[in-house]
């Protein structure tokens, strides 16, 4: 795959997918969390328990396909209501970093959802890819940031106030 010629598309993930999707969720997080820390000690990041809940809740649970390969995943939670758009997880396949894929997942993510008026992500702050990528490819902007003295600190399930996130907002034109 070259980095111009890159085509994404979205597939649905159907729950008799899950169990893959899980597993290259988990090759995918568990990759960049080893790298930076080593081995998580607590199981599996994210679990596979979220991508559980999203069925449950309703989110838009994708497969990102180049050239018929499942090549990674994202789980949108939309709100046609307000037009507010919740990103709450993308990830590509360890195998397939480096060719400049997760620009064009992002913008399939947003020709899928053309009525959004506004993009939120939440992403941990030693993760210096995502924020580059984020701020720097995408476009969206840091709006909060969490940490153990922000007075919101269970604005993720599971936070303890020691982790710190940023919050990140994309108003679309």
């Amino acid at each position: 795959m070259e980095k111009t010629k890159t085509e994404i598309k979205l597939k649905r993930v159907e729950l008799c997918d899950a169990a893959a999707y899980k597993a290259m969720m988990r090759r995918s997080f568990s990759r960049r969390i080893e790298d930076i820390f080593g081995a998580p000690d607590g199981g599996p990041i994210p679990s596979a328990d979220d991508v559980d809940r999203a069925f449950e809740e309703g989110a838009h649970v994708w497969h990102l396909v180049c050239d018929a390969a499942r090549i990674g995943g994202a789980i949108v939670m939309p709100n046609d209501e307000t037009g507010r758009y919740s990103l709450e997880l993308l990830f590509i396949d360890p195998a397939f970093y480096g060719k400049g894929i997760g620009r064009h997942a992002w913008q399939a993510i947003e020709a899928q959802y053309p009525q959004a008026r506004v993009w939120e992500l939440y992403t941990p702050c030693f993760e210096k890819r995502n924020l580059h990528f984020y701020i720097n490819v995408c476009g969206f902007h840091v709006v909060e940031y969490f940490n153990a003295r922000h007075p919101d600190t269970q604005v993720q399930e599971g936070m303890t106030g020691k982790e710190e996130f940023f919050r990140f907002e994309k108003t679309m034109r």
